[in-house]
């Protein structure tokens, strides 16, 4: 039987294509006048406009009218599968050309290879290539990149360095890409003894290594802190006469960071500075890494100062902002708990601050969080305290004017988005709480880096307190997009200074999951307030989670000479479920520093935690989940001095 003539086994199901797809082909030009010669244009013309699936579709056509389609059709539609990594009908289709006793190029193989590669099919990839050889195929450098692209793609440096070896042991010449892209999947896998053999190989074949191959190799010492091999492979690169760049150093000192080697990176440091090599915010971060690491705490404050005073701590280009973002633990524990606090501290404040106050808020957010689809322990509270009659205790002022706060601003949120919601549609952060116990003689000062959440929080505002930003003349409020390292220096610490003792608050509430060296960049802010603004208190928010990150965080701060701080810790019960509708636990242990608090601060703030935890521990969540009046979160309040 011919191949034309060969019987066609379900080839739409086979291909991947439902019999309902396009009848264009068929009906528009009519399948049967179609010339062999004027498949080849047609299929190409869909594939090149992306359409995969109508030239997938018309192929199957006319296979089914038995027409003799060329390798050449069928390689464009495999083609135009791969630009898709539909790898399945790539393969389908190589199938069924191998059913028809076609005779394949390696063309067709690498092409089908290719689809395989964009869909992360690493097994399949090498399986096309092994049929390829055993096919005897005169497969070449495309079809083992190919191969070598998909192993990178998926983690699988080991079978990339395989292929690279079969190359050599077949002859075929590998060119600086391909080794580039072996030596990359070693240094993200942490294997730099594989990247550097593979840098020697290339300059053993007579291949130019380049920057990214450098770069690449020298990369591969961070994960290992090998600080010594990558400050070597970085002097080899200068000697082959390549450029050293700020990725070059970046990646060096990263070895060194890791390894606490902070000399050697504030050589690598001076090097950059006197050979005008531009410096970023990896660079700096990376130095203050390898000085806290190694404890040198007053060099990393220093060289902080340092970076300040030349012009900034740099563009931060890794940041996540979705977890930057304060949305993530908006209601959680984590909130509820350094917002009582906030509120205790402010209520304090307007009542011995006569003349008026200044609040700034460093990490202000967006100041408002949709929390519609997602209850947290802050709805809780306020069904408790609907039900508190039971309490004998009665119920802390300061947590009363917290929940009145969220629930009659989270109602105006709503009525201006026109969006109705039981419980509590949104969540006030920090500094909407702030601006509702505000005077009208008092000043907030709201920063945020965030682009986009400084417009949030400048719509925000507005809505809820648009009298403090309209008043004809009035400076109350400031929202200020900024980095707030950067503009609390200076010149505004020289204002404060010079301004008389005007009483302040400033509340730092930092991500923590961004690259920089967080405690480092906090504490030197701290300090400067302190130093040129001793009438202000501060106020400090950590993750506790680590206890030995904890202990350095408390030994640094008491080693600033700040005077009294009051360290406020709060341990969630690990039995105790705060949201009903979600496996996800948010961060449960946290603290609170508060620099220089009011005399009698930690009495007030022990009630007020204490009517906290006691409505917490009799809310409808802890009844529903079996934890009604156990101890749902345990605070700890206790001065610096007071630690051993």
């Amino acid at each position: 039987m011919s191949p034309s003539a060969a019987p066609l086994k379900l080839p739409l199901a086979r291909c991947g294509v439902h019999r309902n797809s396009d009848r264009n082909l068929e009906s528009a030009r009519g399948i049967s006048q179609i010339s062999a010669n004027a498949t080849v244009p047609l299929l190409t013309t869909f594939a090149k406009d992306a359409k995969w699936d109508f030239a997938l579709s018309s192929l199957v056509k006319l296979w089914a009218h038995r027409f003799p389609v060329s390798v050449v059709a069928s390689t464009a539609v495999i083609k135009a599968c791969a630009k898709e990594a539909k790898w399945h009908q790539a393969m389908n289709i190589l199938k069924e050309l191998v059913h028809r006793i076609v005779e394949l190029d390696i063309v067709v193989c690498n092409t089908a290879i290719s689809a395989c590669k964009g869909a992360g099919k690493w097994d399949k990839a090498l399986l096309l290539l092994s049929e390829a050889c055993d096919s005897f195929l005169k497969v070449d450098a495309i079809s083992f990149s190919s191969a070598i692209s998909a192993c990178i793609g998926t983690a699988r440096w080991a079978w990339a360095m395989v292929l690279l070896q079969d190359m050599e042991r077949r002859q075929i010449a590998a060119d600086a890409i391909a080794f580039n892209t072996v030596t990359g999947a070693c240094a993200k896998a942490g294997r730099w003894e594989y990247a550097i053999e593979l840098l020697f190989r290339m300059q053993t074949l007579r291949l130019a290594p380049t920057s990214v191959s450098f770069n690449t190799v020298i990369n591969s010492f961070r994960r290992g802190g090998s600080w010594e091999q990558a400050i070597s492979t970085l002097a080899q690169m200068q000697q082959h006469g390549l450029q050293t760049d700020v990725v070059s150093y970046n990646a060096a000192l990263s070895a060194c960071a890791r390894a606490a080697e902070w000399q050697a990176a504030l050589q690598l440091f001076k090097t950059m500075r006197e050979t005008s090599v531009t410096t970023d915010f990896i660079t700096h971060s990376e130095v203050l890494m390898a000085c806290e690491s190694a404890g040198q705490w007053a060099v990393a404050m220093d060289m902080a100062a340092s970076l300040l005073s030349d012009g900034g701590r740099g563009y931060e280009p890794y940041r996540n902002m979705e977890q930057y973002s304060h949305a993530r633990q908006a209601g959680s524990p984590t909130d509820v708990f350094k917002h009582i606090i906030l509120v205790t501290l402010l209520r304090r404040l307007a009542n011995d601050a006569e003349a008026g106050f200044v609040y700034i808020d460093t990490h202000a957010g967006a100041g408002a969080y949709d929390m519609s689809s997602s209850p947290q322990g802050v709805w809780q509270l306020i069904e408790a305290e609907r039900s508190a009659s039971e309490n004998q205790q009665g119920l802390s002022v300061n947590v009363a004017t917290y929940l009145e706060i969220q629930q009659v601003s989270s109602a105006a949120v709503s009525a201006n988005s026109r969006q109705r919601s039981e419980g509590l549609p949104y969540y006030m952060g920090s500094p909407l709480l702030a601006l509702s116990l505000l005077r009208p003689w008092d000043k907030a000062i709201l920063l945020e880096d965030s682009a986009k959440e400084h417009e949030k929080l400048q719509y925000n505002v507005g809505c809820l307190h648009p009298q403090l930003i309209e008043a004809d003349g009035a400076e109350e409020i400031e929202v200020i997009h900024t980095d707030c390292y950067q503009w609390m220096s200076w010149p505004f610490l020289h204002r404060m200074s010079v301004g008389g003792d005007r009483r302040g608050l400033v509340f730092i509430d930092p991500p923590y999951d961004s690259r920089s060296a967080a405690d480092t960049w906090n504490l030197l802010m701290i300090q400067r307030i302190r130093h040129h603004w001793p009438a202000s208190y501060v106020v400090l928010w950590y993750p506790a989670n680590n206890d030995d990150r904890t202990r350095v965080l408390h030994r640094r701060i008491q080693q600033l000479n700040l005077g009294k701080v009051l360290a406020v810790e709060a341990s969630v019960d690990a039995a105790f479920k705060w949201q009903a509708n979600s496996g996800e636990r948010p961060r449960a242990n946290s603290g609170v520093l508060v620099i220089a608090p009011p005399e009698g601060f930690r009495s007030e703030l022990k009630d007020t935690l204490a009517s906290a935890r006691r409505l917490l521990a009799h809310s409808k969540v802890a009844s529903d989940f079996g934890n009604e009046g156990v101890g749902t979160v345990t605070f700890n309040l206790f001065y610096l001095s007071e630690l051993q």
